[in-house]
This record gives C-alpha cells, sequence and structure tokens, in this order.
C-alpha cells in the first residue's frame, strides 16, 4: 500500500501559517528578552498582495434578478450571491421530467413481449401438431407450409418487439441525460462564491441582461497575503531561501503596529542588472472587529530570517526562546 506523504515545505507552510497570527500594538521591552538573537535581513518598501483573487461570472444567459451582496461584504466559500430570472428554466426542466417519466415507464412495459412471446409459443405448438399429423397423411404439405410461415411471423414479430424494447430503454436513458442537463441549468441560474473571501466589486445590476461568461462580481480573499520583496542575492542562502520565516512590519489605520509571521514560498528565478532578487512569502492576515488589518498597497518592512552560519553583518533583533512567531 502506498501512502501519500506531504512535503517538508507543505508540513512547514502549514506550521507556521496555522500558529496564531495576532496584532502587536507595541514592540517587547528588550529588558523582557534573553540573550539569544536571530540575524535578519531588513527590506524596506515591500509590495502587499493578495493570494487569490477570482472574478466571478455567469453561467447562463438571462436577466438577472437579485443580487444578494454588497461590496465589503464577507462571504464563504459557495455562498449565494445572485440569482438570474429562472422562469425558462424550471419550465424546461419540469417538461424534461415529464418526457423522461413517460418514456421510462414504456421501457419498464414488458407486456408486447411477452404476447409476441405467447404467439409464437402457440404457432409453434401448431406447427409441431400439423407436421405430426402430415406423417399420417391427415393434412397436406400447403396447410403445413402455411403454419411454419405463421411460425416464423411470429417470431420476426417477437424480434421488433424486442428491438422496440431496446429503443425505448434508449430513449429513456436519453431523456434522462436530458433531465440532468436541464437541471444543471437550472442550478447555473444560481451565482455561488468559488472561494471565501470580500466582495471587492461588482460589475451588474438586477435588471441587466447578461451573457454566459460575463463578470458579475469580485471576490478577493483578504486571509492570505502574499509580499514580494527584492533582496540582494549576495546575501542570502538561496539553497535554504525556500521556507525561511519572514516577518513583517506594518500599522493599522490607527497608527497600531501590526506584526505578522510568514515564510519565504517561492522566488523568481532571475536576478535583476542591480543584483536583486524577487521573493514571495506568504502571510496570514488578522481580522478585527470584523475587518482585515492589513490591505493590499500597505507600506510592508519585511525582516527576512538568515541561516545562523550567515556571515553577512544584518540587522539582529532578541527572540524570547519559545515565543510565538507571530511577534518579535
Amino acid at each position: 500500500m502506498q501512502f501519500n506523504l506531504p512535503s517538508v515545505r507543505t508540513l512547514a507552510l502549514s506550521i507556521l501559517l496555522a500558529s496564531a497570527t495576532r496584532v502587536v500594538a507595541q514592540s517587547t521591552a528588550p529588558a523582557e528578552l534573553e540573550s539569544t538573537t536571530q540575524t535578519w535581513l531588513k527590506i524596506d518598501d515591500c509590495l502587499l498582495d493578495v493570494e487569490n483573487k477570482v472574478s466571478v461570472p455567469v453561467q447562463e444567459a438571462g436577466v438577472l434578478a437579485t443580487i444578494a451582496v454588497k461590496i465589503n461584504d464577507v462571504v464563504d466559500a459557495n455562498q449565494q450571491l445572485a440569482e438570474l430570472d429562472s422562469s425558462d428554466a424550471e419550465r424546461e426542466f419540469e417538461q424534461r421530467q415529464r418526457e423522461y417519466a413517460t418514456a421510462y415507464d414504456l421501457a419498464r412495459d414488458e407486456l408486447d413481449i411477452k404476447y409476441h412471446e405467447n404467439l409464437l409459443q402457440a404457432a409453434a405448438l401448431q406447427l409441431e401438431k400439423f407436421e405430426a399429423l402430415g406423417n399420417s397423411n391427415s393434412v397436406n404439405e400447403l396447410e403445413i407450409s402455411q403454419r411454419k410461415l405463421t411460425t416464423e411471423g411470429a417470431r420476426i414479430s417477437l424480434h421488433r418487439a424486442e428491438k422496440a424494447k431496446d429503443r425505448a430503454t434508449l430513449d429513456a436513458l436519453r431523456l434522462q441525460v436530458a433531465v440532468k442537463m436541464a437541471e444543471a441549468r437550472l442550478h447555473r441560474t444560481s451565482v455561488k462564491a468559488s472561494l471565501a473571501g470580500v466582495v471587492t466589486e461588482i460589475f451588474q445590476h438586477p435588471g441587466e441582461w447578461v451573457q454566459v461568461g460575463q463578470p458579475l462580481l469580485t471576490i478577493t480573499d483578504l486571509k492570505h497575503l502574499v509580499v514580494h520583496a527584492h533582496v540582494p542575492v549576495d546575501q542570502i542562502d538561496r539553497a535554504r531561501l525556500i521556507g525561511a520565516k519572514v516577518r513583517i512590519e506594518s500599522t493599522t489605520d490607527q497608527g497600531a503596529a501590526i506584526r505578522l509571521a510568514g515564510i519565504v514560498t517561492s522566488y523568481d528565478p532571475r536576478v535583476t542588472s542591480s543584483g536583486l532578487l524577487r521573493i514571495h512569502a506568504q502571510v496570514l492576515n488578522v481580522m478585527s472587529d470584523g475587518h482585515w488589518q492589513l490591505l493590499p498597497g500597505k507600506p510592508i518592512v519585511l525582516h527576512l530570517a538568515q541561516p545562523e552560519n550567515s556571515r553577512s553583518k544584518f540587522v539582529q533583533y532578541p527572540e524570547k526562546a519559545g515565543e510565538a512567531s507571530t511577534q518579535y
């Protein structure tokens, strides 16, 4: 038996990002910290972006009946967002159901086959009797030939009845598919969220005609954020870059400090002419009073953890032993 074990990178990402991320209003006092230190590389003016942002399209043409959300609403995955006029789809679904019910009953009906089986059995018995009488010269060859024709006709009629039942079965299966397609069309009149997030854009309004594939609204996942930063390639160890810890600094709208932790998930396989490498780190946002604390576009300072054997002269931050990875 083969088991699919998660990769080290996946485990590290899950452990670090599942830690209790929180807002820290002030820096930890140096007097409270022990002597252990961690070397960090500080990068200013980093770009904060969202990891997932989707444009929810309309999947069925029609008149937009209702929109159940508004800008800045928090929605869950598979939550209903809008509804199209479904009257035509409902009528089609009901009609297909009636057609399938009729075809299903016809496909299950075996009375015609049993009737022709009885006719064939009776004709075969009559032929057997006439052939026995023919041996005793009680009937002539013409009468025996007529019985043979009758028996063969009954056999052909039975074959036709069996073929008709096969066609009825295929027709029932075809209509069953038609019912499922009509049901799917009916479901497509309901627009649902493809991921959890915040409604950030609404493009259409109730009463408007919408086409298949036309964007209806945008959902942005503000929980999973990505920080893009340019770091000097000669000051990092690329072999140990993926999975490296990062800490970001920013402020709330009220000026309180926000410090969150995350890890490096990837980097661009290209170095700029000035010797900079673009890295990407994932962090989990924090919600307070129903609002996400960090928004894309806010100024971010990123601190990248360096290997203990790094010889570069970086900023050092004392770190309390056993302290949560979201505070420093």
